[in-house]
């Protein structure tokens, strides 16, 4: 078929050639210059086990699984920057796979009304007191909580698992989309 000349099926051809080599090379191009890298450097930090990217429509997410040893704000800082320095600022959600047991659960569902009533007050001084009061008659092995102007980070832990979680200071925040 031809238009003025101009064989349409073989302008058609040629299009989608273009087309596959152009999607196909972004491919390429983010999967070994952005993605393997960001997944073999954070991987690379130490008490991090495991890491997934989840691709979502505008934002990246990292999965990722810590072991039991692990300091959560100062892995979660590292992630932060790992990621901002690959895939740029805000482009990123950073979600916490959490491998713990119903006991973890249960004395995060006890300590979660102190946690938001702190948050919610300003009053992070009663807050850590309640929490470890809960810790204490839970006869939890480790409790740790960390804040920072964005988020609150607490980490439970018993003889076998950890318990992460990462709450959002900022009340716009509180879907919970970082926190595993």
């Amino acid at each position: 078929m031809e238009y003025r000349g101009i064989k349409i099926n073989i302008v058609i051809y040629i299009i989608i050639v273009v087309l596959i080599v152009y999607f196909s090379g972004n491919f390429i191009i983010n999967k070994y210059n952005v993605e393997k890298p960001l997944l073999t450097e954070i991987e690379s930090l130490e008490n991090i086990e495991n890491v997934q990217l989840l691709e979502n429509n505008d934002r990246t997410k990292l999965k990722i699984k810590l072991n039991r040893n692990a300091e959560l704000y100062d892995v979660y800082l590292n992630v932060k920057e790992i990621a901002t320095e690959k895939i740029g600022e805000d482009n990123f959600n950073i979600i916490i796979d959490n491998q713990e047991n119903d006991n973890l659960v249960n004395i995060y569902f006890k300590a979660h009304y102190a946690i938001f009533e702190g948050i919610a007050t300003n009053k992070f001084t009663e807050m850590n007191e309640d929490i470890k009061e809960i810790a204490v008659k839970s006869d939890l092995k480790e409790y740790k909580l960390w804040i920072d102007s964005n988020n609150l980070y607490l980490k439970l832990a018993d003889e076998d698992s950890a318990f992460y979680h990462i709450i959002p200071r900022n009340s716009n925040n509180r879907g919970g989309e970082n926190v595993g």
